[in-house]
């Protein structure tokens, strides 16, 4: 099944006040969502059908521009003049330029059912609402198309009429189907985002990620204990105990490369702030089960500073448990590294916590 991409940025934009498909959305235009949405789908052939007034507009390296010869004379003769253009394709997925929270998923549904179909379109409904610029046209749609449009028709909607077209239902407020046509709507969106991003400290009024400032935060003694464990074959364990590991002894080095890891952790995790450790020890216990073994490791790390070391000692303990891994493997590669988690913290204004693990 050859597919082809269309993004449909060439109106007017009238009721918006300027050309929409350039309004930004978590730092990019809202066309590129819509090229973005289709390149995740696997779609390599994606196209911009745009006008000569807007090119210079776009970024080149988002997907080729195809230039309408009559701008402005909507979405049928715009899907027409994409089918007449892209020859060597037996399906055309259509977005809209101005569906900013467009995702992939949705594509992969309409692909899914376009699979040995025999239908001409493939059309998502949203409640009672049909969205045919969100959807699939195979070519053979292509000679009403034509017609169509020689008798002046623009919209999809005479298309839906005649073509066998197979409609999928979603639910009314599905959010991806979310078109913008005036300011006002898009104020009222990212009012809301942010509204719904303030509950979560590391996205900025806008929706960007950004790191918090911990500076009003008392210092104070803080611990943190995470755990994960390996299950191994007695084998394995008969090896270590016998010293046989060629490497050399895996606990060593696996402990080692948990306290490298503990502080390198803000180089790992983005919004982790570099801090100053005052310890890092590991504690490691094997336990019999019925397959062979299980290696408990725990890595406990301490500081004095404005915030937790949760997630130094959740990355020592991780790259303590891949080291050993790595050490290993050459004996058991069936090892299973399970059950990583937080078993306990102190300090902070949140307090202590233990898992009940």
């Amino acid at each position: 099944m050859n597919v082809a991409g269309i993004v449909l940025a060439g109106g007017q934009s009238s009721r918006y006040g300027q050309p929409k498909m350039f309004e930004y959305h978590h730092g990019l235009p809202f066309y590129e969502h819509s090229t973005n949405a289709l390149h995740a789908s696997g779609i390599d052939s994606v196209y911009i059908i745009t006008n000569a007034s807007l090119a210079s507009q776009f970024n080149p390296n988002d997907a080729p521009l195809l230039i309408e010869k009559k701008p402005h004379h909507g979405p049928l003769f715009a899907l027409t003049f994409a089918m007449q253009t892209i020859q060597d394709v037996d399906w055309y997925v259509v977005l809209a330029a101005d569906i900013p929270f467009i995702s992939s998923n949705i594509i992969n549904s309409l692909l899914i059912e376009a699979m040995d179909s025999s239908y001409d379109a493939i059309v998502p409904v949203t409640g009672e609402k049909e969205q045919p610029l969100v959807a699939m046209y195979h070519r053979r749609c292509l000679p009403l198309a034509e017609e169509l449009v020689e008798n002046n028709r623009r919209s999809m909607r005479p298309l839906l009429q005649k073509a066998q077209v197979n409609y999928l239902h979603y639910p009314s407020n599905q959010r991806e189907f979310t078109n913008i046509n005036y300011e006002s709507e898009w104020n009222n969106e990212t009012t809301k985002e942010s509204e719904n991003m303030s509950e979560f400290s590391h996205w900025n009024e806008k929706g960007r990620p950004k790191m918090v400032d911990i500076s009003q935060k008392d210092q104070t003694k803080r611990t943190a204990v995470a755990q994960s464990t390996i299950v191994l074959k007695k084998e394995l364990y008969d090896a270590i105990q016998n010293a046989q590991i060629k490497k050399g002894d895996p606990l060593q080095v696996a402990q080692i490369a948990g306290i490298m890891a503990a502080k390198k952790t803000p180089d790992l995790i983005p919004m982790c702030h570099p801090i100053q450790i005052t310890g890092v020890d590991f504690h490691f216990e094997y336990k019999e089960a019925s397959d062979g073994y299980e290696l408990i490791m725990q890595a406990e790390v301490s500081c004095k500073g404005n915030t937790g070391v949760e997630m130094e000692a959740l990355t020592a303990v991780s790259a303590a448990a891949l080291t050993f891994y790595d050490m290993c493997k050459a004996v058991d590669k069936s090892m299973i590294i399970k059950d990583t988690f937080l078993l306990s913290k102190t300090g902070g204004k949140n307090g202590d916590y233990t898992s009940g693990r």
